[in-house]
């Protein structure tokens, strides 16, 4: 096997990654595409609720929280969490981030 192939979008963002090479009309579109999620998200919720049963709405519901809590713990603990413990004061910064999780746990079990 050779080394991996760049591909042409996909990469380091920044300075001289492979965003360097997408047109700004690219980003515009990426950018509004995006944004306008959150307002479809939240119509496609409020047809389901009022077409479904109530029952089926709240495991709908929990389904929903239950795959947006699974994509922040995957995110945070795979792409983000490895970059933030490299280098200095690593026994630090894995105590506070246990502490922030054990926390953010407490409000969630009390609230």
């Amino acid at each position: 096997r050779g080394p991996p192939v760049p591909v042409p979008g996909v990469g380091r963002a920044g300075p001289g990654g492979a965003t360097a090479q997408v047109p700004p009309s690219t980003h515009v579109s990426y950018a509004l595409f995006f944004s306008l999620m959150t307002p479809f998200g939240a119509l496609l919720g409020v047809i389901i609720s009022s077409v479904l049963n109530a029952n089926f709405v709240s495991l709908f519901a929990a389904a929903c929280q239950a795959i947006g809590s699974g994509t922040f713990i995957y995110i945070s603990l795979l792409e983000l969490l490895p970059h933030e413990l490299d280098g200095e004061f690593v026994g630090k910064k894995m105590g506070f981030t246990l502490l922030g999780f054990l926390l953010m746990a407490g409000v969630a079990v009390y609230i």
